[in-house]
């Protein structure tokens, strides 16, 4: 390499550097910028909503956990409505290794409904909470709890 264009490779890179450095402190501040503006509502609201968000996936790793071939369990859909009640669409393998679809509700006091053994109860349950309601799409965020 000629000593030129080394030295220009080589500040070109550095000057990348710098900015990328300088972008992620800019990012950092306006961050903490909206931090600083949100009001004690608004941040008792997101304290809330993630309390929510790992109150029911952890509802989602349960049923899955309860599964009779939990490694079979795929995700299809999983909504959290206002009152804090998850709505879980779902395929599943059966006893007999048969793939079928599945339905369950996890309260907002953290108990899992599963449409083929709960029933009467489940039915009441997704008749009043998901049926026809509309809520938080959290299917990516438990699909990542899935994983670990």
């Amino acid at each position: 390499m000629r000593p030129l264009f080394k030295w220009g490779l080589i500040s070109a890179v550095g000057v990348l550097a710098l900015s990328v450095l300088v972008a992620g402190d800019e990012r950092r501040a306006n961050t903490r910028a909206n931090e600083a503006r949100k009001t004690p509502e608004q941040r008792a609201q997101e304290a809330r909503d993630l309390d929510l968000q790992a109150r029911a996936s952890i509802g989602v790793v349960a049923l899955r956990d309860g599964m009779k071939d939990p490694e079979s369990f795929v995700l299809r859909r999983f909504m959290v409505t206002s009152n804090g009640t998850g709505c879980v669409d779902y395929r599943a393998k059966n006893s007999f290794g048969a793939t079928f679809p599945g339905s369950a509700v996890v309260t907002s006091a953290g108990k899992v409904l599963v449409q083929e053994r709960h029933g009467r109860q489940f039915t009441t349950a997704w008749n009043g909470d998901c049926a026809g309601k509309t809520g938080r799409d959290l299917t990516e965020f438990a699909q990542t709890r899935l994983l670990k």
